[in-house]
């Protein structure tokens, strides 16, 4: 073993040294690596997650939570609101607005502003229907949300203020909606609202004179049977006393007066309105100020006419008539004059033209036309290319609805009236026909023979003579030229050329009923299987045309009563075939018609007329004024197809002689009398207005005890033929 010394020993020491610090840098180096690598590598990875926040990230708000949207809590989705208005109220988020929208409009009804409330509610107006849509949409927060119901709504209606009243209300309402109107006395009335929603009705029993409180309700389709709330009670003032008649001092009885721009005055109740009438037609109103009343009007045709006045007061009593005075309109000659001025015009200024009719100059005298048309001296040509063409007939106007003078409907009026003609005309008519019978049959024989002798059979003849009859379509049209021609004088006819031109419409009316008639019974016939048809025109009905047109023009009918079915189907004749020496008769389609056919045929003619009467009668109603010579042709022809359809349907149904209610009695008398009902209900319906013509009440008290009269004759005969005669006969 060596031992190491000295130097040597001083040296490997510094050898071991070095060797240890060498180590100690390799391990320093490592844990230096190590934390290096920790610090840049290891630690950012493992902080990705949660990076430490800087100041300005940890003051941003946490991500909201989702919202819920409104809701509308009340009213309940398809509710009826009757009153007109509502509050909605609903939920929300917190921090979000509300706006509330109606129908398809975009616009707000209700905003309600952004505030930290969940609950909200808004009063909101709502129009008149069903199923109107309410919106509540939320505004403000990070998206838009929305709830929607349907509901339907019906305010109440308006009642117009207004006194004093005869029990009259009117006001405004849901257009087609029906109004009932309650008094505090227990008093009701109920009227359908018009298409622009104004409505009027009269007010029952019992009604007592003085203040009473009306409130009404209305009711429309989409409310089902659901009525709207009352509306607010109106005081009205009932005052039912009818005004005097007024007095009509200018002008007086037998003055002559133009046919325009003629002057009416007199004295009245103060307030009330007064109407000046000639005959049935309306000239001019005017209201009573300070006791007394004027105004002027025109369009009465020349001629004699019966004039007189009426008021209405305040509270829209009527009076009855004035003093009735006849007047002559159209003579210009004999026309009151104004006094003429004392200056007279320069020679140097020339004649001076007349001025137009309606516009008179300063102290001049208003000319006219003449009755006959022609222009009166000093009168100025008529202007325009209408002229007189365009003038005015009284089936001009429009017809008027079936309501009496203080806007009341009178169907059920009229549908009385209809029983009392069944009972009082129609039956009696039949009884006293069937009871004068024989006695008929033995005069017509004597006056037969007494005329034209004896009567030789047809066996007697080799060849049986026949007298040539006229061509049937040249029959038909002079039938229907002097039917129309006799309808016109239902109503005064003067020589104005409007009156030509009413005959031209009065004969479209003519072959437009006849023509529907035909065509109904063609049906019929063809169902029936009858075989060839063929037109008869009865002639002998021309008669009954100037009967009926006669009947109306005396008792003043308003429209008019008329009469215009001339025609009708029968089956062809067979060829006729004799023999000297036969007494075989002779045989025809006709044979084969029982009187269930032939009751059906009549009864398709009256119903195709009454049906074509009432088409034409709506027309009429809905139709504006006329314009023109042609405007006011067409306008004729409508109203005459409607008078003379449901006049000629109603008469017809009369079980006498040729008519067809004859034929239908004999086929079914349950199909008669419901027919006759309708048809007599149509026609008083369509007269209506004659009940309100000045004086006619009078009229109507002697056609009823007229009527009675005659049902006892009727009844009277009928019994006597039938149970008493026999008796005494027997005994």
């Amino acid at each position: 073993m060596e031992t190491v010394t000295g130097e040597h020993a001083r040296a490997g020491t510094g050898v071991r040294s070095n060797r240890s610090i060498g180590r100690v840098a390799i391990l320093l180096a490592v844990f230096l690596s190590a934390g290096l690598w920790t610090t840049t590598v290891a630690g950012p990875a493992s902080a990705t997650p949660e990076p430490l926040p800087t100041p300005s990230e940890s003051a941003a708000t946490p991500t909201p939570p989702p919202l819920d949207g409104p809701t509308i809590t009340s009213p309940d989705s398809g509710s009826f609101i009757g009153s007109g208005s509502t509050t909605v109220t609903g939920t929300k988020d917190a921090g979000t607005g509300v706006q509330l929208q109606v129908g398809d409009g975009l616009e707000p009804v209700c905003i309600l502003p952004q505030d930290d409330s969940t609950e909200w509610s808004c009063s909101i107006d709502l129009p008149d229907g069903g199923g109107l849509l309410i919106t509540a949409v939320e505004v403000g927060g990070p998206e838009t949300l929305s709830a929607q119901i349907s509901v339907s709504a019906l305010g109440p209606p308006t009642i117009t203020e207004g006194t004093p009243s005869n029990g009259g209300v009117r006001g405004t309402a849901h257009p087609g909606a029906t109004v009932t109107v309650r008094a505090d006395s227990g008093a009701t009335c109920s009227f359908a609202a018009d298409s622009s929603g104004s409505w009027f009705c009269v007010l029952g029993e019992p009604l007592p004179a003085g203040d009473v409180s009306v409130t009404a309700t209305q009711q429309a389709s989409f409310s089902g049977n659901q009525r709207s709330d009352a509306s607010a009670p109106v005081v009205l003032t009932i005052d039912r006393d009818a005004p005097a008649p007024p007095v009509m001092s200018s002008p007086t009885a037998g003055q002559a007066m133009p046919t325009s721009a003629a002057s009416y005055a007199g004295t009245g109740e103060e307030g009330a309105t007064v109407t000046v009438f000639a005959d049935s037609t309306s000239v001019c109103t005017a209201v009573v100020t300070g006791g007394t009343w004027s105004c002027s009007g025109g369009g009465v045709p020349a001629g004699a006419h019966v004039v007189l006045a009426i008021q209405q007061d305040a509270a829209g009593n009527t009076s009855g008539a004035s003093t009735a005075i006849t007047l002559t309109f159209g003579d210009a000659s004999a026309a009151p004059a104004t006094p003429a001025p004392s200056a007279s015009p320069s020679p140097s200024d020339g004649p001076e033209p007349a001025p137009a009719p309606g516009t008179p100059a300063p102290g001049t005298q208003q000319p006219t036309p003449s009755p006959s048309g022609e222009p009166v001296p000093g009168a100025a040509p008529p202007t325009g290319g209408g002229g007189l063409w365009s003038g005015t007939t009284p089936f001009t106007q429009t017809l008027a609805s079936t309501i009496d003078g203080r806007g009341q409907p009178v169907w059920w009026l009229a549908a009385l009236l209809a029983l009392a003609a069944v009972a009082l005309i129609a039956i009696p008519a039949r009884l006293l026909a069937t009871s004068i019978a024989p006695w008929r049959a033995t005069i017509a024989d004597r006056r037969r023979a007494a005329v034209t002798g004896r009567n030789r059979p047809r066996d007697e003849f080799e060849r049986v003579p026949s007298v040539p009859l006229p061509n049937r379509t040249a029959m038909a049209v002079v039938t229907a030229v002097l039917a129309a021609g006799i309808l016109m004088f239902a109503h005064p006819v003067t020589g104005q050329p409007a009156y030509l031109r009413l005959w031209f419409a009065s004969l479209i009316a003519v072959v437009a009923i006849n023509v529907v008639g035909l065509l109904a019974q063609l049906v019929v016939a063809r169902r029936a299987r009858l075989g060839s048809m063929r037109v008869s025109v009865r002639v002998g009905g021309l008669v009954a045309v100037g009967v009926v047109t006669a009947l109306s023009r005396l008792l003043a009918v308003q429209p008019a009563l008329l009469f215009a079915l001339l025609t009708e189907l029968r089956p062809t004749r067979r060829p006729e075939t004799h023999e000297a020496g036969s007494t075989s008769s002779t045989e025809t389609d006709s044979d084969a018609i029982t009187p269930r056919i032939a009751g059906r045929l009549a009864l398709a003619r009256i119903a195709a007329a009454a049906g074509l009467g009432s088409v034409a009668w709506l027309v009429s109603a809905l139709a504006g004024e006329p314009s023109g010579g042609v405007g006011a042709m067409l306008v004729e022809a409508v109203n005459l197809t409607a008078i003379a359809g449901i006049g000629s349907a109603s008469i017809a149904l009369l079980p006498l002689g040729p008519l067809g209610g004859r034929a239908i009695l004999a086929w079914s008398r349950p199909v008669w009398l419901g027919s006759a009902f309708v048809g007599f209900t149509l026609l008083f319906g369509l007269l209506g207005p004659t009940a309100t013509v000045p004086g006619a009440g009078d009229t109507l008290v002697g056609l009823l005890l007229g009527s009675l009269a005659f049902a006892a004759v009727g009844a009277g005969t009928w019994a006597w033929n039938r149970h008493l005669r026999p008796l005494i006969d027997a005994r």
